[in-house]
């Protein structure tokens, strides 16, 4: 008896050495709900020594909102029923409130009457919060997915669809429940390419090959209502544990590819402009200066082989005839210009404009050395565009600013850059005539002058062409003036930016 006795202690005492020692919180309590015993573990899970708790409520552990759980679980237990990982939430000594996992056993005396519970709590704050954390990193992922501007779409290896976003739903018209676990192949593939598909599939999984993986592709598709349509797809496969899973990512191009059919019409109609242009200028460059030449050579023969013949007034109607053609041969020089500036292919190199505006302004002083007139011309203004088109904007911007300050004993050029909204804006500045802005609308039409042409010779081609060839440069021009106050006129250049150094 005693020899039993002494086992059944040392049985308890191990017994009861493994409990102390567990990690996990281990009470026992009675069918009132008070605490009989509190092992190391709940000392440390919930912040109470066993002295504070054993004769306690186990209430004292409850949340407010969690009042209701307690007498559940006694009556449970009343009921012999064990109840296994039941999560809930705890309140510690602190007051924080903490994630637990119970595991609840009844207690029974040597005549199997249940007498109280025994309760073993775990903490799982942290898988909680990693739980949580993983709802919330799901909920981005879909939120984002869903927000997505392509469909996305995801299939298993036996081309079961897996995933399909709102885009999807809107593109295909089947909505993402419909959509799930449907073969691809059968939903939005069309008949044609259906068989292709599947042994594109098997041969994938069979080999890990597939010719149309990670590429950007266009293709047929197949909306629910039975239409085709053109998409852009990228189809990936990803490596998942032992097999795979392919996402696709497909965007609706039929608007795109009707915008490419509507710029190759355009382009064979530019095309075809651009030959009858070529004919034109031909034609003009031909049959209209062969009689132009005529007009001007008989009228300079008149006037040198008749001069004795021909009275004052007489002269000065062959002069005027001479003044006429040759004004007509620069208009037709000058728009054959204009019109090969929308043809050719525009060259992009760096452009040091300070060095073409000194040398077109060195040209004009040339031609009339005796003006006084003081021309201030910015360093290091480089860009990147055609030098010939580039150099012809500043012989005209320059010129003009030449011609119209030639009434002022001191005038004064500058061609320098500023900075407008961000953008580097190069400028041509005077102080001449100038011109009244009520009239700026005309400034870039054509044939369209602003001055006399008694006053100012030119013939209202320049300020187009310079015009034209900022707009194939991918910039803007526009001018500021006043009367008698000198202009400015402005030019940005979109091929690249520029600043001064």
């Amino acid at each position: 008896m005693n020899k039993k006795l002494i086992a059944t202690n040392e049985e308890l005492a191990r017994l009861a050495a493994i409990v102390e020692s567990s990690d996990d919180a281990i009470i026992s309590k009675t069918l009132e709900g008070i605490v009989t015993s509190w092992n190391k573990g709940a000392e440390r899970l919930f912040g109470y020594v066993a002295e504070e708790m054993i004769g306690k409520p186990v209430s004292i552990l409850l949340p407010s909102d969690r009042f209701n759980e307690e007498p559940e679980i006694i009556e449970r237990l009343k009921r012999g029923e064990h109840i296994e990982q039941y999560e809930t939430v705890r309140r510690r000594k602190d007051g924080k409130n903490i994630d637990v996992s119970l595991t609840i056993s009844t207690i029974r005396n040597s005549k199997g009457r249940i007498i109280g519970a025994s309760k073993i709590a775990r903490d799982i704050t942290e898988r909680k919060q990693a739980e949580e954390a993983l709802r919330e990193s799901e909920k981005r992922e879909r939120s984002i997915v869903d927000s997505a501007y392509d469909a996305f779409i995801a299939i298993d290896s036996n081309g079961a669809i897996t995933d399909w976003n709102c885009q999807a739903e809107v593109t295909f018209g089947w909505s993402r429940q419909e959509a799930l676990g449907k073969l691809l192949a059968h939903t939005i593939i069309p008949p044609r390419y259906q068989e292709a598909h599947t042994r594109g599939l098997k041969h994938f999984l069979e080999t890990g090959e597939g010719p149309v993986l990670n590429k950007r592709i266009e293709i047929a598709a197949r909306h629910r209502d039975g239409r085709e349509f053109p998409v852009e797809l990228t189809i990936t496969p990803i490596r998942f544990a032992e097999t795979y899973i392919f996402s696709a990512f497909l965007r609706d191009i039929t608007e795109r590819k009707r915008m490419e059919a509507e710029i190759n019409d355009h382009s064979i109609q530019l095309e075809a402009a651009n030959k009858e242009l070529e004919a034109f200028s031909y034609a003009v460059s031909h049959d209209l200066r062969a009689p132009l030449r005529g007009i001007d050579g008989f009228s300079q023969a008149l006037l040198e082989d008749y001069a004795d013949k021909l009275d004052a007034e007489g002269k000065d109607y062959l002069h005027r005839v001479r003044a006429a053609a040759q004004h007509m041969g620069q208009l037709i020089d000058d728009l054959l210009n204009l019109s090969r500036l929308t043809r050719g292919e525009l060259r992009r190199e760096p452009v040091d404009l300070s060095a073409l505006a000194r040398t077109i302004v060195t040209d004009l002083q040339k031609t009339e050395p005796d003006r006084q007139a003081t021309c201030v011309i910015a360093e290091g203004l480089i860009v990147k565009g055609d030098p010939n088109l580039l150099r012809l904007v500043l012989v005209n911007l320059l010129g003009n600013a030449w011609k119209f300050t030639g009434r002022h004993a001191c005038a004064r050029i500058e061609f320098g850059v500023t900075e407008r909204n961000g953008t580097p804006t190069f400028f041509v500045r005077d102080d001449g005539v100038g011109f009244d802005m009520a009239y700026v609308g005309k400034l870039f039409a054509a044939f369209q002058r602003l001055h006399d042409r008694s006053q100012f010779q030119g013939t209202g081609i320049g300020l187009v062409t310079v015009q034209r060839i900022i707009h194939r440069h991918g910039g803007q021009i526009w001018a500021e003036a006043a009367v008698e106050q000198g202009a400015t006129f402005y030019f940005t250049i979109g091929v690249e930016k520029a600043i001064a150094v």
